[in-house]
């Protein structure tokens, strides 16, 4: 077999490939990702799976009222600061994504436990409104406790 013959198999094959792998994505797309990630279930299946639960376990938790306290600063200005508690359960073998908003240059003081056993978790920041994906982590590990701000 001379090697252009041989060439064009290869490039025949890798374009079978691509196309093969690119239509694979998009029916993975629209049976599994966007069920479990937004929500949007074109074709019902998402929901006989159980996808659609994973998107809506993201919102189940609303954030409670906020308690407002003045503290004085260093120059002796007073400021008001909120403060919340928030109980979350997290099922076993299931994950729940907990969002606060916050304006640029806010602080966030946080801790949590859990009952002893250890949690998967990953903090991370987003810009509201952003497309793009970009997010910032802060911490990715497997522990039963923690407490930090940002």
């Amino acid at each position: 077999m001379n090697d252009s013959v041989a060439n064009e198999v290869s490039v025949t094959t890798l374009l079978k490939a691509t196309v093969s792998a690119a239509v694979l994505a998009a029916v993975a797309l629209v049976l599994f990702i966007l069920p479990a990630e937004y929500n949007i279930d074109p074709t019902g299946l998402g929901e006989k799976f159980g996808l659609t639960v994973l998107a809506e376990s993201g919102s189940a938790v609303s954030p409670p009222a906020a308690t407002e306290i003045a503290l004085n600063d260093s120059d002796g200005e007073k400021r008001k600061v909120s403060r919340q508690t928030v109980e979350v359960t997290v099922p076993a073998q299931k994950g729940i994504e907990y969002k606060v908003l916050m304006q640029q240059y806010d602080k966030l003081s946080y801790e949590w436990h859990t009952n002893g056993e250890p949690l998967y978790f990953d903090l991370h920041g987003e810009p509201a409104g952003d497309t793009s994906g970009y997010f910032e982590s802060y911490a990715i590990a497997t522990s039963d406790t923690m407490q930090g701000s940002f």
